[in-house]
């Protein structure tokens, strides 16, 4: 599958975009230039908010930028609103508050709406998949928030578990290939082949130190990365790994969704986290989900040992990494709410209960819309989505209207 406006996927790099993020916009955008390249600074200086509101373009002009820059606008713009809401929340507003410029939030609609985005946010893809640059054969961060190093380690850890996790592409597509020509030991060699690129995945992410300050300060980390990616939009989603299109990958090849819990609400953030990603990644990953080829139901349907243990493989294999992930996010919590921080993006949550121990809860926030219509957007006028948050709305109206919270809590030794 070739490159689209949003997004690629590719044999070489996967989930990740094969060519280096466009080095720079026209000309007709060096103020978004300039600002994106003194973000970090301006930040630090708590000015960002007014250099951001300053920002003016035409959205005529816009409405012709060539297509292969697409990609590099949605980055910096979004960028930009989220380091705006940032920097108001740092001086004392609540997110509720903030009142976005009113001509960027339309630009980003309008990017949007180009790029076939059902709503205009940040997602995955500006984060990680298409915000690339190569150097010597290893992904990096091509724009950043805070030119910090636990920014670079967060965004770092998901570029090479998605390089790790590359060669499970074609091993997951072979497998289900091979379910039609009966051969069992080949079967089982491909899916014994996806479990070792989920352990690559997981050594990758637990090589970063968290515990060593030298490198990674969770207060520092806890104050600035995670806190610049909340949603700045209605619907948004936050920058957590959950988004990740490995995990999704990896939950449709597997088959999570023939365990009867089509309406379960864990189910419907899967399904809605999965249309956030970029055209090309959504149908590699409907078409791993397709019943017709499941190797979930070749296993438990025939009499294939080998083939049924290297699943059974897999499923452990995914099941201790996403076990890692959960204690990891738990025990960043615990040292980041010394910066006031007491959630991940993922919705991992730190309290004291009444006997002093302290308590992770994980929460799941799912939307729930009264129809299953979808929004259209007019890129060039505001639109009801398009809306600023205001202090004078009530509740009802407010961008996190209509979530339906989850909880499942653990103590942990306090």
């Amino acid at each position: 599958m070739g490159t689209w406006r949003d997004g690629a996927f590719s044999g070489l790099t996967g989930f990740l975009s094969p060519v280096d993020l466009e080095e720079k916009l026209p000309v007709e955008y060096k103020d978004w230039e300039k600002t994106i390249a003194n973000l970090p600074a301006l930040l630090r200086g708590g000015i960002a908010h007014r250099v951001i509101a300053s920002l003016w373009v035409d959205l005529e002009t816009l409405a012709n930028l060539p297509d292969q820059f697409l990609q590099r606008s949605a980055i910096i713009v979004s960028s930009l609103l989220h380091a705006f809401a940032f920097d108001l929340q740092n001086l004392g507003y609540s997110r509720r508050d903030v009142c976005l410029p009113s001509n960027l939030a339309q630009a980003w609609g309008a990017i949007c709406f180009r790029l076939n985005r059902p709503v205009p946010m940040r997602t995955v893809a500006d984060d990680i998949l298409n915000n690339v640059r190569y150097r010597d054969g290893q992904a990096t961060l091509a724009i950043e928030y805070f030119d910090l190093p636990e920014e670079r380690l967060t965004a770092g850890i998901q570029l090479r578990m998605e390089q790790a996790f590359v060669p499970a592409l074609e091993l997951m597509v072979n497998a289900q290939k091979l379910l039609h020509a009966y051969n069992e030991l080949a079967i089982a060699n491909a899916i014994s082949g996806v479990s070792e690129c989920v352990v690559r995945c997981g050594a990758h992410f637990l090589s970063v130190p968290f515990q060593n300050l030298e490198e990674f300060d969770p207060v520092i980390w806890g104050k600035s990365y995670p806190e610049a990616g909340r949603p700045v939009m209605p619907n948004g989603l936050t920058n957590s790994g959950v988004n990740a299109p490995l995990f999704h990958a990896l939950d449709a090849f597997i088959g999570t969704s023939d365990d009867g819990l089509g309406n379960d609400l864990f189910q419907q953030q899967k399904i809605r986290r999965t249309k956030m990603l970029p055209a090309p990644i959504q149908r590699f990953i409907e078409a791993l989900g397709d019943p017709r080829h499941s190797v979930r139901s070749y296993v438990n349907d025939r009499d294939v040992p080998r083939a049924a243990a290297a699943f059974d493989a897999l499923i452990q294999s995914y099941a201790w990494l996403l076990e890692k992930h959960r204690i990891r996010a738990i025990g960043t919590v615990s040292t980041a709410s010394a910066a006031g921080r007491v959630e991940t993006a993922g919705g991992t949550r730190q309290e004291t209960s009444p006997s002093g121990h302290q308590t992770a809860n994980t929460r799941i926030c799912i939307d729930i819309t009264e129809t299953d219509r979808e929004e259209s957007y007019d890129g060039y006028a505001a639109s009801s989505v398009l809306a600023p948050y205001s202090a004078g709305r009530s509740d009802s109206d407010l961008a996190y209207r209509g979530q339906v919270l989850v909880w499942t809590e653990s103590v942990l030794i306090g």
